[in-house]
């Protein structure tokens, strides 16, 4: 008996495998409780095609972009906040349905809650370049005069 296990223990590690891929954003959380893993957008690599179906491997996670968080402010002034594309590679368009107001500015964050830059919106349609940003997610955060009017998720490639 003792032999078979410790051929397991031995043999085993060698026919495993994990998968990997490149993904926008994760992490790891360490506590004195445990710790855990985490990732977003993980994407599939592989697939198999039969008349009958298809089948994905590994873990996908879809990414649904949404406007987070809108104000009252936001409503009353009538302004709308648009960015486009999303997932976003080099540059994003930030659009707003009508001329900014004074002190209008963009604030980008990362999903730690860190500044990564502020831009101000004087025009209609702002582009806002993101080619040296870590692939991850990013919230945009548009003010006039120190009011939020609108928050936007953003996904980096």
């Amino acid at each position: 008996m003792r032999p078979i296990l410790l051929l397991m223990f031995f043999a085993i590690p060698f026919f495993l495998q994990a998968q990997q891929g490149t993904i926008p954003a994760g992490g790891e959380i360490q506590s004195t409780s445990g710790e855990i893993s985490y990732s977003v957008g993980q994407l599939s690599n592989a697939s198999m095609h039969s008349p009958s179906g298809s089948a994905h491997e590994g873990i996908q996670q879809p990414y649904e972009i949404v406007v987070t968080h809108t104000t009252d402010q936001g409503d009353r002034l009538g302004i709308q906040v648009t960015a486009f594309p999303n997932p976003v590679a080099d540059q994003l368009q930030l659009i707003l349905n009508q001329h900014p107001p004074e002190n209008c500015l963009v604030r980008c964050t990362n999903i730690s809650g860190l500044t990564v830059f502020v831009k101000d919106v004087n025009q209609m349609q702002t582009a806002l370049a993101m080619h040296e940003l870590v692939p991850g997610q990013y919230f945009l955060s548009v003010f006039a005069s120190g009011t939020l009017l609108s928050s936007i998720t953003i996904i980096k490639q």
